[in-house]
């Protein structure tokens, strides 16, 4: 009879101790019908968002049951069922973020393409710029044209001076390695991967270029406003020098 409880005990120990080396089912992304999991181990340790399919903790992800949220994993051919915890975020996130370094944010700048996003604008803007240097030449008609000339290439030498893109991309880059965790990288870096997320960078290239040309016909409305208020100004302080009344403002376009 002892000889039975003592079975029993070691039985019932062992299934305990086989339970509690399980991980903790922490978190889920669900965009569309992709799923992504975080899954905590008995240690502490805090997965990145992975999909069925990849490996943690010697646990193979097998299967999820979007109805009763339920995560299979395998480990030595056998089946465990890990339910989404209740509270995860209170009980089971790590009591800190994880500080990203420049190596996480690179790879979202990479995923993100964010060098073909920045030299699409340099290119807008450099058409503006260039434009603007051009009108040099009407201000001053009597400088020597060669010398005009010299001014504007040198003006546009600094432009992309201070445009350069892999010094801009550095930049970001160290933003996003300041301002976001390492876990909030790896999330966004993995919605980049889904298929909204992808939908999201092929069509980047089209909202930037409407939302560069819906500010054409802006400026080119505050351009005469600015021009206008310029001249009045001009007039007034040019009146209160010579200490008589200003004259009337001229007519707004």
């Amino acid at each position: 009879m002892k000889l039975r409880h003592l079975l029993f005990a070691l039985i019932t120990i062992g299934g305990l101790r086989a339970a509690s080396d399980l991980p903790v089912f922490n978190a889920t992304l669900t965009v569309g019908r992709e799923h992504r999991f975080v899954l905590v181990s008995p240690a502490g340790k805090t997965s990145e968002f992975i999909r069925l399919g990849d490996t943690f903790e010697g646990y193979k992800l097998k299967a999820y049951d979007t109805k009763t949220s339920t995560l299979d994993v395998e480990r030595d051919g056998k089946i465990s069922h890990l339910t989404l915890a209740a509270d995860a975020a209170v009980t089971n996130a790590p009591l800190a973020p994880t500080p990203a370094t420049i190596a996480d944010a690179a790879a979202v700048m990479n995923k993100i393409q964010i060098d073909v996003l920045l030299e699409r604008t340099v290119v807008q803007q450099k058409k503006m710029f260039a434009t603007q240097i051009e009108s040099i030449g009407k201000n001053f008609p009597n400088a020597d044209k060669a010398d005009v000339e010299d001014l504007q290439k040198k003006m546009m030498t600094e432009f992309e001076k201070v445009l350069d893109v892999g010094k801009m991309k550095g930049d970001i880059t160290r933003i996003y390695s300041e301002t976001f965790s390492k876990e909030e990288l790896n999330q966004i870096s993995a919605f980049y991967d889904t298929p909204l997320g992808q939908v999201l960078l092929a069509k980047q290239p089209e909202v930037q270029q409407k939302m560069q040309a819906s500010l054409v016909p802006r400026m080119a409305e505050l351009g005469p406003k600015i021009q206008t208020m310029a001249r009045d100004f001009a007039m007034e302080q040019k009146a209160k020098m010579q200490g008589g009344a200003a004259p009337a403002p001229a007519p707004k376009p």
